[in-house]
């Protein structure tokens, strides 16, 4: 993503990725607490799988409205994979909720 972010003429400066660093490693610390459970681990995951979805939609709308529309095209292709990852996420809690239901809280 930088290099075509740098490409167009953007700053992938470091405040930014220390913040998205930063941010994801409160969702790491979690999945890896032995204190947590399967859904909070997936809640986990879905939040990770929802910023990224989010984040390529924004790339493929900023590339486009500066006119880069074959790096759009390279971000759809990502979007379509995290697309899949979040209705994974989705699933897997849906499913654990129909079993367990009650029992997880």
């Amino acid at each position: 993503i930088s290099r075509n972010v740098e490409a167009a003429g953007g700053d992938v400066g470091a405040s930014s990725a220390d913040a998205d660093a930063v941010a994801s490693m409160g969702l790491l610390q979690l999945a890896r607490d032995p204190r947590a459970n399967l859904m909070q681990t997936l809640q986990a995951a879905h939040i990770a799988e929802l910023t990224d979805n989010d984040g390529w939609e924004m790339l493929i709308s900023l590339a486009r409205e500066m006119g880069h529309e074959n790096m759009a095209v390279r971000f759809e292709k990502a979007l379509q994979e995290e697309q899949e990852h979040l209705a994974h996420t989705r699933r897997w809690m849906k499913e654990l909720l129909m079993k367990e239901g009650p029992q997880l809280q």
